[in-house]
């Protein structure tokens, strides 16, 4: 019998494989099925391949204010801040986001110490605006350190004015010191001042001393002193006429020295008579809570005119 060619066509076998889960920032390729008869290769080509994966957390330690010690040398706490959060499978920060933990930051390195004790501050408690009021704090400290004081002259707890500005002008224990302040508004001020200590320490803000603070009281003015006629005769009657602001009394004075009759009210406005022999000047003279003030006037007095009589 004759022979027949069978022909046989092998179909070409791809690939496949494919990457596992994300574990801990890596992940592996498996290949499935590997390629065959020429057949399209797997990428990557071999099976069991790794590769990073997912977004792995980044965090760090960072100081915070609280220290170890009070005095004496301590080291800062630091707390881990994440800044990048862990996904995809990647891998976890070590530590919890707000952990603490002691770090190695030096921190309150000044030796133990007590602080002052609270002062006590005196002074004048009325007075008008833009004069210099001096102010008295006086205060200790347990260890007999060198202090000085500080004085809070708006109560902000900031201290405004200290006594000292440099070690050389620190006092000792118990030494009253005295600082000056005015004010140019009126008003209610209260004031307080502290102790510190050459160490740094200070002490509790000492009892609040309220001011009252007055605009200064207007002087006392003489607004007119007139008289009704500037030439007279002896026996002749003067006028004396005057008005005032701010006055509570008023008086006043000759020279030559003659009898005047006092004063009626009000003092504000008012006239009296006089009838001078000779040239004479008149002075008046008037107070109130600002002061005094004082305006004079002459009245010239001429020779009596003769008199004749017919007969």
């Amino acid at each position: 019998s004759a022979l027949k060619t069978v022909t046989v066509t092998v179909q070409p076998q791809n690939c496949v494989g494919s990457w596992g889960a994300c574990v801990n920032g890596s992940q592996t390729f498996t290949i499935t099925t590997p390629a065959a008869n020429g057949g399209t290769a797997c990428t990557p080509a071999i099976s069991g391949t790794t590769q990073a994966c997912g977004t792995n957390c980044i965090g760090s330690w960072v100081d915070n204010a609280t220290c170890s010690l009070s005095c004496g040398g301590g080291v800062k706490q630091q707390t881990y801040t994440i800044t990048t959060a862990v996904s995809g499978g990647g891998v976890d920060c070590p530590y919890s986001n707000g952990a603490n933990q002691w770090g190695s930051t030096s921190c309150n390195i000044q030796s133990c110490n007590t602080p002052p004790n609270q002062p006590t501050l005196t002074g004048d408690t009325t007075f008008y605006t833009d004069v210099l009021k001096e102010f008295t704090a006086t205060g200790s400290d347990p260890d007999g350190d060198l202090i000085r004081y500080g004085f809070d002259w708006n109560n902000d707890d900031v201290a405004e004015d200290w006594t000292a500005n440099d070690i050389a002008g620190y006092v000792a224990s118990g030494t009253p010191m005295i600082l000056s302040h005015s004010w140019p508004s009126s008003g209610t001020y209260p004031i307080r001042a502290i102790v510190q200590d050459i160490n740094g320490e200070n002490s509790p803000w000492s009892s609040i001393l309220n001011l009252t603070v007055t605009d200064p009281p207007v002087p006392s003015s003489i607004n007119s002193f007139i008289f009704d006629n500037n030439k007279i005769e002896v026996g002749d009657v003067v006028i004396l006429t005057w008005t005032t602001l701010n006055a509570t009394s008023c008086s006043i004075t000759s020279l030559p020295v003659t009898v005047i009759p006092s004063i009626p009210s009000p003092t504000t406005h008012n006239h009296i008579s006089v009838s001078p022999n000779k040239t004479t000047t008149y002075t008046l003279h008037c107070n109130g809570v600002g002061g005094p003030s004082s305006k004079s006037v002459t009245i010239t007095v001429g020779k009596i005119k003769p008199t004749f009589n017919e007969f």
